[in-house]
């Protein structure tokens, strides 16, 4: 196991700490040996069946994933807003989960802006873990295949910053692990965003409107703080190759064989039928930050003990 993680990583079946080993990670309490698959850490109980998980990322897809990072870059809009939310509120020494990472591309951007944090990326897709470690090498980012649909693999309230970005989660999870005072940082696109691609293939799914209203609810239930939510919406003219790779490497590419792709094609043309290099799309993020309440300090004195 990689060792700065010691103390951060827990046994996703009973929550203990990890013993060293060449080849697997030891729970100390169930004795469960989790192995090494190459570079990376297998930390997915096989014994547990969870319905609603997806297959993951296939080679394919973290490609493309990896390839759209590269091309749009921490300047593009739907990533400068969220980079800037994050780097606002991640300091020196702290730890920052990314949940569902793919290739890695928001964690390593971040860890240009703060090198003195450590980060870690979980992701089920096996193929978007390579992408990521063969993309990103340092001391304070590391990658391990787990389920952000299951029990974390992570110690209780071990999480200065938790990222969120178009990946599910468990959030009675998310809080466990966030340490008090520590950060959730949840993105996702807007129901507008690229809505002339998606008004021209119903089949493929978008974003619902009310999705962080109903997240926000939630957590304050569950007792966290929650800020108003960040909407950035406006315009870019992107070219036909981008949105095709956009589409390609997200969910929305389990449901593409449904589409017909010369209906979105067609936007890329003039009212003459002339091709265009780039066309107008709508564009639209969001990003919800919540925070999980400072510990309580208790005042000297307060003692239960008889005087």
């Amino acid at each position: 196991m990689i060792a700065p993680l010691k103390d951060w990583l827990a046994c996703p079946r009973c929550g203990g700490g990890f013993e060293d080993a060449s080849t697997a990670a030891i729970c100390a309490a169930c004795d469960v040996a989790f192995p090494r698959v190459g570079d990376i850490l297998d930390l997915v109980d096989p014994t547990v069946r969870v319905s609603s998980e997806g297959p993951g990322d296939t080679a394919v897809m973290a490609w493309r994933r990896r390839r759209g990072d590269e091309l749009r870059g921490p300047d593009a809009p739907e990533n400068a807003a969220l980079i800037e939310s994050l780097a606002a509120v991640i300091g020196r020494g702290a730890r920052v989960l990314d949940l569902g990472c793919g290739p890695g591309s928001l964690l390593g951007w971040l860890a240009d802006r703060q090198p003195k944090a450590r980060y870690l990326g979980i992701d089920l897709s096996m193929p978007a873990l390579e992408e990521a470690t063969r993309a990103h090498q340092g001391a304070n980012i590391a990658f391990v295949r787990a389920s952000s649909r299951r029990r974390l693999p992570i110690g209780d309230a071990t999480c200065d910053v938790i990222i969120r970005r178009l990946a599910p989660a468990l959030l009675e999870e998310v809080i466990r692990v966030l340490a008090p005072g520590g950060v959730y940082a949840r993105f996702t696109f807007g129901a507008n965003h690229w809505r002339e691609i998606y008004d021209r293939a119903p089949a493929l799914p978008r974003a619902r409107e009310e999705t962080l209203a109903i997240e926000a609810d939630r957590l304050r239930e569950l007792g966290i703080l929650v800020d108003a939510p960040i909407v950035v919406t406006g315009s870019e003219t992107i070219t036909r190759p981008v949105a095709m790779l956009g589409i390609r490497s997200n969910p929305a590419a389990f449901h593409i064989h449904r589409v017909n792709l010369k209906d979105i094609a067609d936007l890329w043309r003039d009212e003459s039928g002339e091709r265009r290099l780039r066309a107008p799309i709508t564009t639209e993020y969001q990003i919800l930050i919540a925070r999980k309440a400072p510990a309580t300090i208790q005042p000297e004195g307060n003692g239960s003990g008889a005087a």
